[in-house]
C-alpha cells in the first residue's frame, strides 16, 4: 500500500496552464523537459515557439475540426491509446506531454456530437436546426462532456513525467458583493467581476479538480513594452509548491520552467533528471 510520505514534489508534474490567448501560457508549457509531444488542438503551436523555447525535440500533431474521417476524439483516443501501450512496453521516450487547448477540445468535441445526433432518430429525438445551420442540443453537451471527462482520464493514466493542459479564460460577470458574499444592488446592471474558464459552467468547476497546480498567465502591454507575468495563487490559480508566493511574477523573456524550479529549489533537491538533454 502506498505511503504519502514517499510522494515527492518533483515525481509528478500535473498542471493547468490557463490565461487568454496570447498570454505565454503554450511558451511556458513548451519550455518543460525534452522531449516534448504537443497534441495541438488549436492550430496555433507557433505562437509557444518564443524565441528562448528550445524547438528541437518538440514534436506535435495538430487536429482539425471536423476532420476527414471520424472524430476529433476518436483521433485523440487513438494517439492516447498509442502512448499507453508505448509506455506500458517502456517505449515512451517523452518526458513532457501537452494538451493545447482543452477549450478548443470542447468545441471539437461538440462539433462532432452535432452531425451525430442529427442523423439518428425523428421528431423530438432528432437535433434541432435553424435554416441550414444545425443548433447544438442537450445530448451534443452531454457528448462534450463525457468526452472531457474521458480525456483527462487518459492523461491521468499516462506515466509520463509532466503533463500540462492549456486553457483559456473568458470575463466574469456578475453582481458585485460586500466582505461578507452578500449582493451590494440586486437591481443594479451586471458588471465585469473576475475571469472563468471558457468551457461550460460545468466544466470550468470540474476539469482544475484533476490538476495539481493551476497556474495563471497573462499579457500586459506597457506602452513600450509586453510584458508576461504568472501567478501560482489567486481567484482561479493554485499550487502543490507552498514555497510560491501569492503574487504576480515577472516571466518576461524567461524560461519558465527554469524559473519554476528555481522558485521550488527547496522542494526538490535535484532536478539534474528533469532538465533538458539530461
Amino acid at each position: 500500500m502506498p505511503s504519502a510520505a514517499s510522494i515527492k514534489p518533483d515525481s509528478r508534474f500535473f498542471g493547468l496552464f490557463i490565461g487568454r490567448s496570447g498570454s505565454g501560457k503554450s511558451a511556458a508549457a513548451y519550455s518543460f523537459p525534452h522531449p516534448i509531444k504537443v497534441l495541438d488542438l488549436d492550430g496555433r503551436i507557433r505562437g509557444g515557439l518564443v524565441p528562448w523555447v528550445e524547438r528541437e525535440g518538440i514534436d506535435y500533431t495538430y487536429y482539425p475540426p471536423k476532420p476527414d474521417k471520424g472524430t476529433v476524439f476518436d483521433l485523440l483516443n487513438n494517439d492516447f491509446a498509442a502512448l499507453q501501450v508505448m509506455c506500458r512496453t517502456g517505449q515512451n521516450y517523452f518526458k513532457t506531454l501537452v494538451l493545447d487547448s482543452i477549450t478548443w477540445a470542447t468545441i471539437d468535441l461538440l462539433l462532432d456530437a452535432i452531425p451525430l445526433t442529427h442523423a439518428a432518430g425523428s421528431g423530438n429525438d432528432k437535433g434541432k436546426s435553424i435554416g441550414g445551420m444545425q443548433i447544438g442540443g442537450p445530448a451534443d453537451y452531454q457528448f462534450q462532456s463525457t468526452g472531457i471527462y474521458q480525456i483527462l482520464a487518459f492523461l491521468k493514466s499516462l506515466p509520463i513525467p509532466n503533463i500540462i493542459v492549456t486553457a483559456h479564460v473568458v470575463g466574469k460577470w456578475g453582481k458585485r458583493k460586500d466582505a461578507a458574499g452578500k449582493i451590494i444592488d440586486p437591481y443594479g446592471p451586471s458588471e465585469l467581476i473576475g475571469e472563468q474558464l471558457s468551457l461550460t459552467d460545468k466544466l470550468a468547476e470540474n476539469v482544475p479538480s484533476s490538476f495539481d497546480n493551476v497556474f495563471s498567465f497573462e499579457k500586459v502591454d506597457t506602452g513600450s513594452q509586453v510584458k508576461f507575468f504568472f501567478e501560482a495563487q489567486g481567484e482561479l490559480a493554485r499550487s502543490a509548491y507552498p514555497e510560491l508566493p501569492y503574487q504576480r511574477l515577472d516571466v518576461t523573456g524567461k524560461d519558465f520552467y527554469k524559473f519554476l524550479m528555481e522558485k521550488v529549489q527547496p522542494l526538490v533537491p535535484s532536478t539534474a533528471s528533469l532538465t533538458t538533454g539530461s
